[in-house]
């Protein structure tokens, strides 16, 4: 099965591996008002980053973006799914060990947002 470690941003520590292109639907996610104190930078309608490396796919959430759901899926099966409750900005590593092929990433905000992306782990990944 695969595990999950969790980790606070770190604005010192970059991610290993390829940042992933995510899509969404249109719908950005929930960002609570006053979670942004002192920020001057407009926060993107994703603010969610995607990195997959040989046998893990970090998530970095920029933002508290409230409860979402996030699935990986492979030939239409989900291999993980996971209910969260982003409350500040946090890393997620999901191993992804002894698997190989293409995947879908989707996170799903509770407010209806959407994102997704596919990305493919093994040898041959480039």
């Amino acid at each position: 099965m695969l595990s999950v470690d969790v980790a606070k941003v770190n604005a010192n520590v970059s991610a290993v591996g390829s940042e992933l292109t995510l899509f969404s639907n249109g719908e950005p996610f929930d960002i609570p008002r006053g979670s942004q104190k002192g920020s001057r930078s407009i926060m993107p309608s994703i603010p969610i980053e995607a990195y997959v490396g040989d046998n893990m796919l970090e998530l970095d959430f920029m933002a508290p973006i409230g409860d979402i759901e996030v699935t990986i899926s492979r030939n239409g099966r989900a291999v993980y799914s996971s209910t969260e409750t982003i409350s500040m900005p946090i890393s997620k590593v999901i191993q992804l060990s002894h698997m190989s092929g293409n995947f879908l990433l989707e996170i799903k905000g509770a407010n209806g947002a959407y994102a997704y992306a596919q990305f493919k782990v093994g040898s041959n990944r480039r």
